[in-house]
């Protein structure tokens, strides 16, 4: 049986194909925090938290605007349940970590004009800003955001 095994263990890596490379460094400077100087940001604006990682990595508030092009371009439409708020916002978070090794985005979940919502956050050096990533807006968060947001998930 354990050949038989092996056999099948051999027989099915021979088919995988091999690895994807990893992607070539970012053609930009990358700023980065440790995470607690980030939980410091967030605990202000009482909102909670949690972390994956120990150290936070974004770019510059001007190019997320040019990632956020290439990040939300040939995302498929909303499909209430199945494709909706929360599956579009982890794969805008996901991307963002695949493309470019960015972790700087997060998952927001918390309180829309339409109701409870699930959203993205990012952070740059101007902030904590909400990047709807259905419609592509962006604003700050403050007290006076359209979106009050409960939680984010780094």
């Amino acid at each position: 049986m354990k050949e038989l095994i092996n056999w099948l263990l051999k027989l099915m890596a021979e088919r995988l194909p091999p690895p994807a490379p990893p992607p070539p460094p970012a053609p930009y400077d990358l700023l980065e925090i440790p995470a607690a100087a980030l939980a410091t940001m967030l605990d202000d604006k009482e909102i909670e938290f949690y972390f994956f990682d120990s150290k936070i990595v974004y770019p510059s508030h001007e190019r997320w605007g040019e990632l956020f092009w290439d990040v939300l371009s040939n995302i498929d439409p909303w499909s209430e349940e199945y494709w909706d708020c929360d599956d579009i916002s982890l794969l805008v978070k996901s991307r963002f970590a695949e493309r470019y090794r960015i972790n700087g985005i997060g998952i927001g979940i918390g309180m829309a004009p339409e109701g409870y919502h699930a959203y993205n956050i990012f952070l740059s050096e101007k902030g904590l800003f909400i990047l709807e990533p259905q419609t592509g807006e962006v604003w700050p968060v403050t007290s006076k955001s359209k979106y009050k947001t409960d939680w984010v998930i780094w």
